[in-house]
Protein backbone atom coordinates (compact mmCIF):
# COMPACT_ATOMS: atom_id res chain seq x y z
CA UNK A 1 0.00 0.00 0.00
CA UNK A 2 3.08 2.02 0.85
CA UNK A 3 3.98 2.66 -2.26
CA UNK A 4 1.16 3.21 -4.29
CA UNK A 5 0.14 6.23 -1.39
CA UNK A 6 3.56 7.64 -2.67
CA UNK A 7 3.38 7.75 -5.51
CA UNK A 8 -0.41 8.99 -5.51
CA UNK A 9 0.67 11.93 -3.35
CA UNK A 10 3.81 12.61 -5.78
CA UNK A 11 1.08 13.13 -8.70
CA UNK A 12 -0.39 15.80 -6.68
CA UNK A 13 -3.65 13.74 -6.78
CA UNK A 14 -5.61 14.03 -2.83
CA UNK A 15 -5.58 10.83 -1.05
CA UNK A 16 -9.20 9.42 0.98
CA UNK A 17 -9.76 5.66 2.09
CA UNK A 18 -13.50 5.20 2.65
CA UNK A 19 -15.34 3.17 4.85
CA UNK A 20 -12.17 1.83 6.39
CA UNK A 21 -12.19 -0.75 9.31
CA UNK A 22 -8.89 -1.37 11.31
CA UNK A 23 -8.16 -4.27 13.77
CA UNK A 24 -5.97 -4.34 16.62
CA UNK A 25 -4.03 -8.08 14.38
CA UNK A 26 -3.49 -5.99 11.76
CA UNK A 27 0.16 -5.20 10.42
CA UNK A 28 -0.10 -1.02 11.24
CA UNK A 29 -0.19 -1.67 14.88
CA UNK A 30 2.52 -4.05 15.23
CA UNK A 31 6.08 -3.25 16.41
CA UNK A 32 7.04 -4.37 13.08
CA UNK A 33 4.57 -2.06 11.56
CA UNK A 34 5.99 1.42 10.37
CA UNK A 35 6.39 1.11 6.80
CA UNK A 36 2.78 -0.15 7.05
CA UNK A 37 2.09 3.14 8.73
CA UNK A 38 3.83 5.47 6.68
CA UNK A 39 1.42 4.56 4.21
CA UNK A 40 -1.43 5.23 6.52
CA UNK A 41 -0.35 8.68 7.00
CA UNK A 42 0.15 9.59 3.34
CA UNK A 43 -4.06 9.59 3.48
CA UNK A 44 -5.23 13.15 3.08
CA UNK A 45 -7.95 11.65 5.14
CA UNK A 46 -9.23 8.28 6.17
CA UNK A 47 -13.29 8.04 7.44
CA UNK A 48 -13.29 5.48 9.37
CA UNK A 49 -16.84 2.62 10.65
CA UNK A 50 -16.40 3.10 14.11
CA UNK A 51 -14.88 4.57 17.32
CA UNK A 52 -12.61 1.27 17.76
CA UNK A 53 -10.74 1.54 14.46
CA UNK A 54 -10.24 5.61 15.80
CA UNK A 55 -8.80 4.52 19.17
CA UNK A 56 -6.44 2.56 17.03
CA UNK A 57 -5.63 5.03 14.66
CA UNK A 58 -5.11 7.39 17.34
CA UNK A 59 -2.56 5.08 19.00
CA UNK A 60 -0.13 5.40 16.34
CA UNK A 61 -0.68 9.10 16.11
CA UNK A 62 -2.79 8.75 12.56
CA UNK A 63 -4.83 11.94 13.29
CA UNK A 64 -6.53 12.94 9.87
CA UNK A 65 -9.69 10.66 10.40
CA UNK A 66 -13.62 10.53 10.97
CA UNK A 67 -15.82 8.54 12.28
CA UNK A 68 -18.26 8.34 9.27
CA UNK A 69 -19.96 4.95 9.36
CA UNK A 70 -20.43 2.23 7.20
CA UNK A 71 -21.58 3.00 3.90
CA UNK A 72 -22.83 -0.37 3.03
CA UNK A 73 -25.83 0.35 5.13
CA UNK A 74 -26.77 3.48 2.68
CA UNK A 75 -26.05 0.81 -0.28
CA UNK A 76 -28.43 -1.85 1.16
CA UNK A 77 -31.43 0.45 2.02
CA UNK A 78 -30.79 1.97 -1.46
CA UNK A 79 -31.28 -1.91 -2.60
CA UNK A 80 -34.27 -2.24 -0.19
CA UNK A 81 -35.82 0.59 -2.25
CA UNK A 82 -35.34 -1.25 -5.64
CA UNK A 83 -36.73 -4.94 -4.05
CA UNK A 84 -39.66 -6.53 -6.94
CA UNK A 85 -42.45 -7.92 -5.94
CA UNK A 86 -41.87 -12.06 -6.31
CA UNK A 87 -45.01 -13.64 -7.61
CA UNK A 88 -43.15 -17.47 -6.42
CA UNK A 89 -41.94 -16.02 -2.94
CA UNK A 90 -45.73 -14.07 -3.01
CA UNK A 91 -47.37 -17.41 -3.52
CA UNK A 92 -45.43 -19.56 -1.12
CA UNK A 93 -45.28 -17.15 1.63
CA UNK A 94 -49.00 -16.34 2.09
CA UNK A 95 -49.64 -14.84 5.86
CA UNK A 96 -47.41 -17.18 7.50
CA UNK A 97 -44.42 -16.27 9.37
CA UNK A 98 -41.07 -16.71 7.38
CA UNK A 99 -37.39 -18.00 8.56
CA UNK A 100 -34.90 -17.18 5.47
CA UNK A 101 -31.89 -18.41 5.41
CA UNK A 102 -29.60 -16.82 3.30
CA UNK A 103 -26.24 -17.81 2.08
CA UNK A 104 -25.74 -20.91 3.84
CA UNK A 105 -23.08 -23.17 3.59
CA UNK A 106 -23.31 -26.87 4.84
CA UNK A 107 -21.46 -26.34 8.29
CA UNK A 108 -24.56 -23.95 9.35
CA UNK A 109 -26.79 -26.11 7.53
CA UNK A 110 -25.78 -28.91 9.57
CA UNK A 111 -27.15 -27.05 12.79
CA UNK A 112 -30.58 -26.06 10.92
CA UNK A 113 -31.49 -29.35 9.56
CA UNK A 114 -32.90 -30.44 12.76
CA UNK A 115 -35.30 -27.44 13.01
CA UNK A 116 -36.40 -27.36 9.67
CA UNK A 117 -37.41 -31.09 9.88
CA UNK A 118 -40.14 -30.08 12.49
CA UNK A 119 -40.83 -26.66 11.84
CA UNK A 120 -44.47 -25.27 11.94
CA UNK A 121 -44.04 -22.24 9.70
CA UNK A 122 -42.43 -21.41 6.25
CA UNK A 123 -38.43 -21.34 5.18
CA UNK A 124 -37.07 -19.86 2.47
CA UNK A 125 -33.77 -21.41 2.30
CA UNK A 126 -30.84 -19.75 -0.22
CA UNK A 127 -27.91 -21.53 -0.03
CA UNK A 128 -24.71 -20.09 -1.15
CA UNK A 129 -23.86 -22.78 -3.51
CA UNK A 130 -26.33 -23.65 -6.12
CA UNK A 131 -24.89 -26.49 -7.72
CA UNK A 132 -26.70 -29.31 -8.17
CA UNK A 133 -24.88 -31.33 -5.84
CA UNK A 134 -25.44 -29.17 -2.93
CA UNK A 135 -29.03 -28.72 -3.54
CA UNK A 136 -29.59 -32.97 -4.13
CA UNK A 137 -27.54 -32.67 -0.31
CA UNK A 138 -29.87 -30.78 1.12
CA UNK A 139 -33.24 -32.02 -0.45
CA UNK A 140 -31.92 -35.42 1.40
CA UNK A 141 -31.58 -33.60 4.36
CA UNK A 142 -35.07 -32.20 4.39
CA UNK A 143 -38.04 -34.46 5.94
CA UNK A 144 -40.78 -32.23 5.05
CA UNK A 145 -42.58 -31.52 2.02
CA UNK A 146 -40.28 -29.42 0.07
CA UNK A 147 -39.86 -27.85 -3.47
CA UNK A 148 -37.33 -25.97 -5.56
CA UNK A 149 -38.13 -22.21 -6.85
CA UNK A 150 -37.65 -23.32 -9.87
CA UNK A 151 -40.44 -25.80 -9.90
CA UNK A 152 -42.71 -24.32 -7.88
CA UNK A 153 -46.52 -25.23 -8.11
CA UNK A 154 -49.15 -22.54 -7.01
CA UNK A 155 -51.01 -25.44 -5.41
CA UNK A 156 -47.96 -26.69 -3.31
CA UNK A 157 -48.18 -27.45 0.18
CA UNK A 158 -44.25 -27.54 0.69
CA UNK A 159 -43.30 -26.11 4.27
CA UNK A 160 -39.72 -25.25 2.73
CA UNK A 161 -38.54 -23.58 -0.83
CA UNK A 162 -35.34 -23.85 -1.79
CA UNK A 163 -33.88 -21.05 -3.93
CA UNK A 164 -31.84 -22.51 -6.63
CA UNK A 165 -31.42 -19.36 -8.51
CA UNK A 166 -28.81 -16.37 -8.10
CA UNK A 167 -30.30 -12.86 -7.53
CA UNK A 168 -33.46 -13.89 -5.25
CA UNK A 169 -32.14 -13.17 -1.70
CA UNK A 170 -33.10 -9.23 -1.65
CA UNK A 171 -36.65 -10.31 -2.69
CA UNK A 172 -36.59 -13.77 -0.04
CA UNK A 173 -35.46 -11.80 2.91
CA UNK A 174 -38.09 -8.81 2.49
CA UNK A 175 -40.41 -11.76 3.24
CA UNK A 176 -38.55 -13.07 6.36
CA UNK A 177 -40.06 -12.41 9.94
CA UNK A 178 -36.31 -13.58 11.14
CA UNK A 179 -33.51 -14.29 9.18
CA UNK A 180 -30.41 -16.49 9.26
CA UNK A 181 -27.31 -15.69 7.26
CA UNK A 182 -24.83 -17.87 6.79
CA UNK A 183 -20.71 -18.20 6.73
CA UNK A 184 -20.41 -17.91 11.04
CA UNK A 185 -19.17 -21.04 11.42
CA UNK A 186 -16.58 -20.63 8.62
CA UNK A 187 -15.00 -17.32 9.67
CA UNK A 188 -16.20 -15.93 6.60
CA UNK A 189 -19.81 -14.34 7.53
CA UNK A 190 -22.17 -12.97 4.86
CA UNK A 191 -23.95 -9.33 4.97
CA UNK A 192 -26.18 -9.09 7.82
CA UNK A 193 -27.06 -5.77 7.11
CA UNK A 194 -29.31 -7.39 4.03
CA UNK A 195 -31.99 -8.55 6.29
CA UNK A 196 -31.76 -6.04 8.94
CA UNK A 197 -32.65 -3.23 6.40
CA UNK A 198 -36.32 -4.82 6.80
CA UNK A 199 -36.83 -4.71 9.94
CA UNK A 200 -35.57 -8.50 10.55
CA UNK A 201 -33.66 -9.18 13.60
CA UNK A 202 -30.88 -11.50 12.57
CA UNK A 203 -29.55 -15.02 13.56
CA UNK A 204 -25.55 -16.17 12.90
CA UNK A 205 -22.43 -19.06 13.73
CA UNK A 206 -19.82 -17.72 16.24
CA UNK A 207 -16.96 -17.10 13.81
CA UNK A 208 -17.52 -13.47 14.00
CA UNK A 209 -14.10 -11.07 14.68
CA UNK A 210 -13.65 -9.15 11.55
CA UNK A 211 -17.26 -8.13 11.28
CA UNK A 212 -17.77 -5.33 14.08
CA UNK A 213 -21.54 -5.24 12.93
CA UNK A 214 -22.21 -8.44 14.13
CA UNK A 215 -20.88 -7.15 17.49
CA UNK A 216 -22.93 -4.11 17.05
CA UNK A 217 -26.00 -6.37 16.41
CA UNK A 218 -25.58 -8.23 19.45
CA UNK A 219 -25.24 -5.44 21.79
CA UNK A 220 -28.43 -3.63 20.77
CA UNK A 221 -30.29 -6.96 20.86
CA UNK A 222 -30.88 -7.61 17.37
CA UNK A 223 -28.52 -10.31 16.04
CA UNK A 224 -28.36 -13.44 17.87
CA UNK A 225 -25.33 -16.13 17.89
CA UNK A 226 -25.44 -20.09 17.92
CA UNK A 227 -23.27 -22.49 18.35
CA UNK A 228 -25.52 -25.99 18.04
CA UNK A 229 -28.75 -26.69 16.89
CA UNK A 230 -30.26 -26.54 20.54
CA UNK A 231 -29.16 -22.90 20.94
CA UNK A 232 -30.38 -22.32 17.20
CA UNK A 233 -33.73 -23.08 18.35
CA UNK A 234 -33.69 -21.38 22.21
CA UNK A 235 -32.87 -18.36 20.70
CA UNK A 236 -35.30 -18.69 17.31
CA UNK A 237 -38.28 -19.11 20.27
CA UNK A 238 -37.29 -15.80 22.05
CA UNK A 239 -37.45 -13.77 18.93
CA UNK A 240 -40.38 -15.67 17.48
CA UNK A 241 -41.74 -14.51 21.22
CA UNK A 242 -41.31 -10.79 20.64
CA UNK A 243 -41.09 -10.36 16.98
CA UNK A 244 -42.46 -7.55 16.46
CA UNK A 245 -40.73 -5.50 19.07
CA UNK A 246 -37.67 -6.84 17.66
CA UNK A 247 -38.96 -6.14 14.02
CA UNK A 248 -39.21 -2.60 15.24
CA UNK A 249 -35.58 -2.24 17.35
CA UNK A 250 -33.83 -3.82 13.78
CA UNK A 251 -35.43 -0.94 11.79
CA UNK A 252 -34.73 1.66 14.47
CA UNK A 253 -30.67 0.64 14.96
CA UNK A 254 -30.52 0.50 10.90
CA UNK A 255 -32.25 4.01 10.01
CA UNK A 256 -30.26 5.70 13.10
CA UNK A 257 -26.55 4.53 11.03
CA UNK A 258 -27.80 5.90 7.69
CA UNK A 259 -25.79 8.87 5.77
CA UNK A 260 -22.21 7.62 5.76
CA UNK A 261 -22.07 8.12 2.07
CA UNK A 262 -23.97 11.79 2.19
CA UNK A 263 -21.20 12.99 5.39
CA UNK A 264 -18.68 11.72 3.40
CA UNK A 265 -19.45 13.43 0.38
CA UNK A 266 -20.35 16.82 2.02
CA UNK A 267 -16.92 15.99 3.60
CA UNK A 268 -15.06 15.32 0.59
CA UNK A 269 -16.06 17.90 -1.70
CA UNK A 270 -15.93 21.22 0.79
CA UNK A 271 -12.41 20.11 1.36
Amino acid sequence: MTIYTSKTKKSGSKLYCISALFREDQAFFKWYGGYFREGLKAFDHIYIQNEKSADLLSRIKVNRYTVSGDTRIDKVIGNKNNVQIDSVLENFVGDEQVLVLGSSWPAGENHLLPYINKCNHKIIIAPHDISESHIDQLLKGISVPCELYTNFNQKSEAKVLILDTIGQLSNAYSYATVAYVGGGFSGSLHNILEPAVFGVPVLFGPKHDKYPEADAFIENGIGFEFTSSQEFEQELSIIFKNIDFLKKKTADFIASQKGAVNMIYASITSS
